[in-house]
């Protein structure tokens, strides 16, 4: 006898549960007691190589624009253009275990900041930047949709938070475009990875 749908859902139930937060509520909490007890760092988003490829990608790419930018303007200009990447302040979005970020700073940022609206997640990103001596990086509890945050930022980087936004049923895929409005001022750019609904957007 074949099984029914209330005993095996279908994929696009299993999909959809990644717009709600009490899902990655759960799934942090089993992390952080996962690191407590074995000091593991969770999941790696796409795997290290990719991570380390993206954090390097990223630096080669900010450097070239820095460098047009100072480029395009006189050397007596006020401007806030800089070639140093300590210049950009970068946003990672539900930055999960905050890995990522560690890998920016590996590359020379060093205004980082990271937000999850899980608190569990940002208990385990501390906790790893504190281990790992990335004690630099903030992170903060905050929802993208309803954020608290009043900073603007150069650079906001994505692991699929767009796509969770577009999964959760109370969650159109147009409120994507205003995360981008809040959290990034201008001349600045959004770097979505592994996103299936946006793509690059710079302004």
């Amino acid at each position: 006898m074949n099984s029914s749908d209330k005993e095996e859902p279908d994929a696009e139930t299993i999909t959809s549960m990644l717009g709600f937060q009490s899902y990655w509520d759960t799934a942090y909490a089993d992390e952080l007691t996962n690191f407590r007890e074995h000091g593991h760092a969770g999941e790696v988003w796409f795997g290290a190589d990719v991570m380390e490829m993206v954090a390097s990608w990223t630096k080669g790419l900010c450097d070239d624009i820095s460098k047009k930018e100072v480029e395009n303007h006189h050397e007596n200009d006020n401007s806030e253009f800089k070639k140093d990447l300590g210049a950009w302040s970068v946003l990672d979005v539900a930055t999960g275990n905050g890995l990522l970020l560690q890998e920016l700073s590996k590359q020379g940022f060093s205004d980082l900041t990271g937000t999850d609206y899980s608190e569990g997640a940002i208990d385990l990103a501390q906790n790893l930047a504190n281990r790992d001596g990335f004690d630099t990086i903030k992170f903060l509890v905050d929802d993208i949709l309803e954020t608290k945050l009043d900073k603007k930022f150069r650079l906001v980087t994505d692991k699929g938070t767009l796509d969770a936004i577009g999964l959760h049923p109370d969650g159109p895929i147009e409120r994507q475009d205003n995360v981008l409005g809040v959290h990034v001022k201008t001349c600045s750019s959004w770097w979505p990875t592994g996103n299936n609904f946006m793509q690059q957007h710079e302004r």
